[in-house]
């Protein structure tokens, strides 16, 4: 028999695998890691349950939240939002708080005022890249100060090579609040001067990290007669007059009806015999650090900008859930951007040293000797590279696989989006009520669970990439 086969066991495929099996469909998932989870997983050491950097559940859709307590129950924990960033030496909650004035030196100070009033010169209007959207939006100051830094940090290139929706999605992604807008240095300003920030509460598993949840809906997936096989890396695929038919496993071949791909773009594009679209992922080395007792600050998380040090931000397992580490102890987690085969990829201990000086420099520890253990952890493809001219490469290598209707991308690595949990969700769901309504038989299982999707249909989430079809 035929199978949806979906590639890639993270949030976009697991909640595609749940909605499809929920509808009586045979659905087999292929995950390359040993678990599920995708960039949504976390690491378990004894007590201690570290999330690859921050994540929480949060959206405005009352679909997504459905789905969340459909999967997980009651068994949530509901938290507010404390996060930071480390700029000029000294903490500031971002969004931004009157008390980052009085720290900041007397003559970035100045400037930013000069940046504020339109005094200070600005980029071209007509220039796409990062580089000269910050200029615009945020003045020189920031810029050079803070954006430039990071940008480059985290992606390895130019800012000036980099496109400006890595600002407009980074910023949304660091903000979380559709109501706050930080979308230009006046409105970071307009912030400033509000006497108390806007409450923002957020849902988090109880136990166990955000694996917990997606452990639960994989366990879903299988008690409706799915299958989710770990530890497979696709081999190759082989098509026919009707588009894609097998995907080939290292031991074994399964028949597709659709195939959802939820991997890396340029990797599908070369089992497809298809030019390899000129896409890069920025991978990371995590250093997850157990403590004999909590760190200094209790941020959640904290972006850090400066070149010389050597994480680019770091997240406090135990301000998001209690239970992620034992009673009295702590745990930081660092992200260190990199690229696959570089040598930090190949010898992360090399920073070992580095990584407690850092840690140490920016007062986020009392002492070295408060760190028990430290695991190091490497992630592939978290982040899609924004280059300047990625939109275009985008469009041609979605237009290179128009010749398979069968085909369908997802995710933030299938889709090339830097997105959050809530809208790989709503991508997914998407894609399900539009597989469903597009069935020309359906039992009544499948008719139930199609009506449910298209009367809750979510509305399309906006995003500054290219609109492609089935992207």
């Amino acid at each position: 028999m035929k199978r949806y086969v979906v590639v890639g066991a993270g949030a976009a495929g697991l909640t595609l695998a749940y909605l499809l099996t929920k509808a009586g469909l045979p659905v087999t998932v292929v995950e390359k890691e040993s678990e599920v989870g995708g960039l949504a997983r976390s690491f378990h050491y004894d007590e201690w349950h570290f999330d690859i950097g921050p994540h929480r559940f949060y959206s405005a859709n009352p679909v997504v939240g459905n789905f969340l307590t459909e999967v997980m129950g009651d068994d949530f924990l509901e938290i507010s939002r404390t996060s930071a960033v480390h700029f000029m030496g000294h903490y500031h909650s971002w969004p931004l708080r009157l008390e980052t004035l009085p720290k900041l030196p007397l003559g970035i100070a100045f400037r930013a005022g000069l940046d504020l009033l339109g005094k200070a010169a600005r980029a071209s209007e007509d220039s796409v890249s990062f580089e000269d959207y910050v200029l615009r939006r945020y003045g020189r100051t920031l810029y050079q100060t803070f954006f430039r830094d990071y940008t480059e940090k985290f992606l390895g290139i130019p800012a000036s090579d980099t496109h400006q929706n890595w600002a407009k999605v980074g910023v949304e992604r660091a903000t979380i609040d559709e109501k706050v807008n930080t979308a230009s240095l006046a409105e970071i300003f307009k912030l400033m001067l509000i006497p108390k920030p806007r409450e923002l509460n957020f849902l988090y598993p109880r136990r166990d990290g955000v694996h917990a949840f997606w452990r639960r809906c994989a366990e879903k997936v299988v008690a409706a007669g799915g299958e989710i096989l770990t530890g497979k890396v696709p081999q190759g695929l082989e098509t026919g007059p009707e588009g894609l038919q097998r995907l080939v496993l290292d031991d074994r071949t399964l028949d597709c009806e659709v195939l959802a791909w939820s991997g890396p773009v340029p990797e599908l594009a070369r089992m497809l015999h298809r030019p390899a679209p000129n896409l890069s992922y920025r991978s990371h080395v995590v250093y997850n650090i157990l403590l004999d007792s909590p760190p200094v600050h209790d941020y959640q998380w904290c972006y850090f900008g400066a070149k010389d040090l050597v994480f680019s931000r770091l997240s406090n397992p135990a301000s998001f859930s209690p239970h992620t580490v034992p009673s009295g102890r702590g745990g930081l987690c660092l992200e260190i951007p990199c690229q696959e085969g570089d040598l930090l990829w190949e010898d992360p201990a090399r920073v070992r040293r580095q990584v407690v000086e850092d840690l140490l420099r920016v007062q986020a520890l009392r002492d070295e000797a408060q760190i028990q253990a430290m695991k190091i952890e490497r992630v592939r493809d978290a982040y899609p590279v924004y280059h300047v001219g990625y939109p275009e490469r985008l469009d041609q290598a979605f237009e290179d696989l128009q010749d398979f209707p069968n085909l369908h991308l997802l995710g933030r690595t299938g889709r090339f989006w830097y997105n959050n949990m809530d809208h790989s969700i709503e991508n997914a769901f998407a894609l399900a009520g539009e597989l469903l309504d597009g069935m020309a038989q359906a039992n009544e299982r499948t008719r139930q669970v199609r009506d449910e999707l298209l009367k809750s249909r979510p509305p399309a989430t906006p995003t500054p990439e290219p609109a492609v079809a089935r992207a």
